[in-house]
């Protein structure tokens, strides 16, 4: 995987004769030292024809020049934007492809923009690491398409290796430079990204008419984007070798299958289903490899407490058996079959068929497909008595779980809704990992050459796990019941 690392930066416009009070700034953070550097960057920033790496709020660029040219991928996060870099190269390295495979699905990367800076670094450090770096940067940027050329000057502040790690105290040290940056001229930059202000925007993309007006509608749209927004990001986890790149997918699609199948009054309920149903292909694609993740998991548990010799340890893991699924699962990743299935999940996204329920308030709506989940589970849990219906009662459960989780997110509900989350969620753990534990019992025995003494060994050991499960799932069932209660 390649190197990443947490960017959090401000940008700032300013007079064209302003100047930093570099001692204003040192006092205003506590340097101790300060370092000054001059350099030249030529930066080439790429996209789709369409724009897709943009609208995702992705920006991918090889620069030259500077403490760290190469290629640089950038991707939302909290607290900041994820910076993935690799070494400089003449074309785009394979690990930040996979990283963009899923969004620009088969279409052709291409230089949309080309920015030449001259930057004055000055370092703010303490103990010779650096806590800030403010940059004067003098910038020419030119639109590939149009050859249009943008010239502006910013001062752009970024938090080093040596800040906080503790969000609150990042911010409170970016707004310390920011009175001290103030008072030299400096105001918010009207645009927050280098790549904008090329392409003459304000934005990295278009703003997505949002619906805002307390509708159900309004808040299943956030809901289904930020599921969409996860599946991507789990798709380019497991494209470049994340251990839970799998479980995250099949996680992302669940959520995206909890909400469509709940909210089916909000959405048209036939074109819902259909897309349901589209979305299994996902889910069984990667299903023997998540179940090969499981059973990797649980043999390092196991083998903890039994001593075997090396080789039959890597047969125990089954290494071989995990890499020789993965190949298929990547090879279908770059399928038109799975690319076609993204864009219909963003067009459904994006242009939403309306149901009846669309343009009901929110809270009575979507509070009436969780309690008939909760009913559902409810039932499903008093049914299971046996491997079988208990099964059954945990994929009711997980549903109830997602909704529940959706709409504290959303602010809809409130601590009740929590409280059902937790409930289901302990439920459903319990019944999954008796189920892991009678699975990786069952593979045991095909495994090749594992002595009889340390079979029976991992085997009592996955038993008494499995009895232990059980013995949770009798108390998380007696918990779910009391918090369905309340719905």
């Amino acid at each position: 995987m390649s190197p990443r690392s947490l960017e959090t930066e401000r940008k700032y416009d300013l007079p064209e004769q302003a100047a930093p009070d570099i001692e204003a700034l040192r006092s205003a953070v506590g340097a101790d030292a300060v370092r000054q550097e001059e350099h030249r960057l030529l930066a080439d920033y790429l996209d789709t024809e369409d724009g897709r790496l943009a609208r995702r709020l992705r920006t991918l660029r090889r620069r030259e020049g500077g403490h760290d040219e190469g290629w640089h991928l950038k991707l939302p996060a909290d607290g900041g934007r994820t910076e993935v870099t690799a070494p400089l190269s003449d074309t785009l390295p394979e690990e930040l492809r996979a990283e963009v495979a899923g969004i620009v699905r088969g279409r052709e990367l291409r230089p949309v923009a080309r920015l030449l800076t001259r930057r004055r670094s000055t370092y703010l450090l303490v103990d010779d690491q650096v806590l800030v770096e403010v940059s004067d940067d003098t910038v020419a940027g030119t639109e590939t398409g149009t050859g249009v050329t943008r010239l502006w000057r910013e001062w752009e502040v970024e938090l080093g290796p040596a800040a906080p790690d503790d969000p609150k105290r990042r911010q409170s040290l970016l707004d310390a430079l920011e009175e001290a940056l103030d008072a030299a001229g400096a105001k918010p930059a009207s645009s927050a990204s280098k790549l904008a202000r090329a392409l003459g925007r304000d934005t990295l993309a278009e703003p997505v008419p949002v619906l805002d007006d307390g509708s159900a509608l309004s808040v299943v749209l956030s809901i289904l984007r930020r599921s969409v927004d996860a599946l991507l990001t789990a798709d380019a986890a497991l494209r470049t070798g994340d251990a839970e790149g799998a479980h995250r997918m099949r996680v992302s699609v669940r959520r995206l299958s909890a909400a469509l199948a709940g909210f089916r009054g909000v959405v048209d309920r036939r074109e819902a289903d259909a897309l349901r149903q589209r979305l299994k292909r996902i889910a069984r694609r990667i299903a023997p490899l998540r179940e090969a993740d499981v059973r990797r998991a649980q043999a390092e548990r196991a083998l903890a407490s039994v001593p075997l010799d090396t080789e039959v340890q890597q047969r125990v893991r089954d290494e071989a058996g995990r890499t020789a699924l993965l190949a298929p699962v990547l090879e279908w990743l770059d399928s038109e079959e799975y690319f076609a299935l993204l864009d219909e999940l963003e067009h459904f996204v994006e242009r939403p068929p309306l149901g009846p329920d669309a343009t009901a308030k929110a809270r009575a709506a979507l509070k009436r497909g969780l309690k008939k989940a909760v009913r559902k589970a409810a039932r499903r849990v008093d049914a299971a008595k046996d491997d079988l219906t208990r099964h059954e009662a945990r994929k009711a459960l997980r549903r109830v779980r997602y909704l529940a989780e959706a709409l504290r997110t959303q602010e809809v509900l409130g601590k009740k809704a929590t409280a059902l989350a937790d409930a289901a969620e302990s439920a459903q753990d319990a019944v999954g990992d008796h189920r892991d534990s009678a699975a990786f019992r069952e593979s045991l025995a095909g495994i090749p050459d594992l002595p009889p003494t340390a079979a029976a060994a991992l085997d009592a050991g996955e038993e008494e796990r499995e009895r232990e499960a059980l013995d949770r799932w009798k108390a998380a069932r007696k918990r779910f019941r009391k918090a369905a209660a309340d719905w």
